[in-house]
């Protein structure tokens, strides 16, 4: 499932639907352990990734656009962000810059990976 070119403000699943669900317009497997797709025209600036969510699927949180999104609080239930996740297509400048909160593990993980990237802060919380 690749959602990353979505032009979505918001997925939309039906209570019956046996595999997907969605919270706040942002897309869930059944069981929400694993965040599958981001709005990516959401007018949202704060999100936090719901406890007991373990995975970031792949692309699920990327943006073919400017997003308003300003802070992403990563819960501390989760154990792993997929390849593609924090990816910005376009211009960004100072005022784009997104920070990421989570504990000192989903940090370490993510500086190795960001370390070259100038729109996404990390820093450690206990969330």
């Amino acid at each position: 499932l690749t959602l990353y070119e979505s032009k979505n403000s918001k997925y939309v699943i039906s209570d019956e639907n046996p595999n997907f669900k969605t919270v706040d317009g942002v897309l869930f497997n059944k069981d929400m352990t694993v965040l599958l797709g981001f709005p990516n025209t959401t007018e949202i600036t704060t999100y936090t990734v719901p406890k007991g969510v373990k995975q970031i699927a792949e692309d699920a949180m990327s943006f073919f656009k400017k997003t308003t999104l300003k802070e992403i609080i990563l819960n501390e239930d989760l154990e792993s962000i997929e390849v593609g996740n924090f990816w910005f297509v376009g211009n960004f400048n100072k005022k784009d810059m997104i920070t990421v909160y989570a504990t000192k593990k989903i940090v370490d993980e993510l500086a190795s990976n960001f370390s070259f990237v100038n729109w996404l802060t990390l820093e450690e919380r206990v969330v």
